[in-house]
């Protein structure tokens, strides 16, 4: 495969606050053959002038309801890219060179989709992320581990997959690595490749429970996935579940 065009896909509600980070770590990357698609959720703050002033050759898909899913799901019907991201509105890349770095890796046909690393942004302070490796399937069957901002995947191979559940409202991610990985593993990139940032509005912090009981139905559904592992999984479960108590 020749170097491919990109689509950066960032959903918006509301992010203002974050969303200039997002689009200057887009704006600045060295890599020059990309789209950068917004969809956005009915936005009441600065977000969509933001997105004028700071990107004003970017796609806009306004209106869109139903879900983070659904609104994933559709930036990349509007994707003419052959290789999606989605950067959501509270990370970004992590440094200038990152779409160069996922171009060469793509440059072998055979891979349809990349993993590589990342960092967490705790206030200002930048730390590292937890370890992608090693691409398992048994080590998924534990848990989800793979982050959505540092994959990169080909956009036939997401469309075969027919993409995000839109039933799922926080582990829409791991179910879809799942199935992708069942297709065909990932290649590892061994470089940082975006910026997780924690806050309290996340949805994984703010809805740690729900967050648990939904990945618990994925990882049923998947029982034939790593069968050896649902027992050290449930052990897992019950231990986040008791550390979550007091999470609201």
């Amino acid at each position: 495969m020749s170097s491919p065009k990109f689509s950066v896909i960032t959903c918006t509600r509301n992010s203002a606050s974050t969303l200039p980070d997002t689009i200057e770590s887009v704006n600045k990357q060295s890599f020059r053959d990309f789209e950068h698609i917004f969809v956005d959720g009915n936005s009441t703050d600065e977000t969509l002038e933001i997105i004028r002033k700071m990107s004003p050759n970017a796609r806009v898909i306004e209106g869109v309801v139903g879900g983070i899913s659904r609104a994933m799901n559709t930036g990349v019907e509007h994707a003419t890219g052959e290789v999606i991201v989605h950067l959501h509105s509270d990370d970004f890349f992590a440094t200038p060179d990152v779409l160069e770095a996922v171009s060469a890796a793509f440059a072998d046909a055979s891979v349809n989709w990349v993993v590589g690393n990342f960092e967490y942004l705790h206030g200002n302070k930048r730390l590292e992320g937890s370890p992608v490796t090693p691409l398992t399937l048994g080590r998924l069957g534990l848990g989800n581990y793979i982050p959505h901002h540092s994959t990169f995947i080909k956009r036939d191979f997401f469309n075969l997959s027919k993409g995000f559940d839109e039933s799922l409202r926080y582990c829409m991610d791991y179910e879809l690595w799942l199935r992708l990985f069942s297709m065909r593993p990932p290649v590892h990139i061994d470089k940082k490749l975006a910026v997780f940032r924690v806050h309290s509005g996340s949805v994984s912090s703010a809805n740690r429970r729900a967050t648990l009981v939904e990945e618990m139905t994925v990882r049923i559904r998947f029982f034939y996935i790593s069968p050896a592992t649902l027992p050290r999984y449930f052990y897992r479960f019950i231990k986040r579940w008791i550390s979550n108590a007091y999470v609201k």
